[in-house]
């Protein structure tokens, strides 16, 4: 347990590759509906997806830049490409190899996390 910890502790450290990210709860609300009855997801789903728009499409560095959006469910992932995201099918693989070079937005349980620094 406390190995996990630890790495957890320097993934989301200053110079870690996770940063954590969140955005106004009325805003990731109201999007989180219209993505409910657009793509009829679940409701976290649909909140993890509102929370990426929100949070990390603008603070990406060039208009146009790509964002992937790394998911286990296959309806969020479809959700996710069809609002311009690269889409990511997480397999459980931990090395990370998936993450690529481009910022990730991972869901999380009930949060969003990044992969690189945006």
């Amino acid at each position: 347990m406390e190995t996990g910890i630890a790495v957890l502790a320097a993934d989301l450290g200053e110079d870690g590759p996770v940063t954590l990210l969140s955005a106004p709860r009325d805003a990731v609300e109201r999007r989180a509906v219209e993505i409910v009855h657009t793509h009829a997801l679940r409701a976290l789903d649909a909140v993890h997806l509102a929370t990426a728009e929100l949070a990390a499409v603008p603070l990406l560095e060039e208009p146009g830049d790509k964002l992937g959006f790394a998911g286990h469910d296959t309806a969020q992932s479809e959700a996710a490409a069809a609002l311009g995201f690269t889409s990511i099918q997480y397999s459980g693989d931990t090395s990370g190899s998936w993450l690529g070079s481009a910022p990730v937005v991972a869901a999380a349980g009930g949060g969003l996390m990044t992969s690189a620094p945006l």
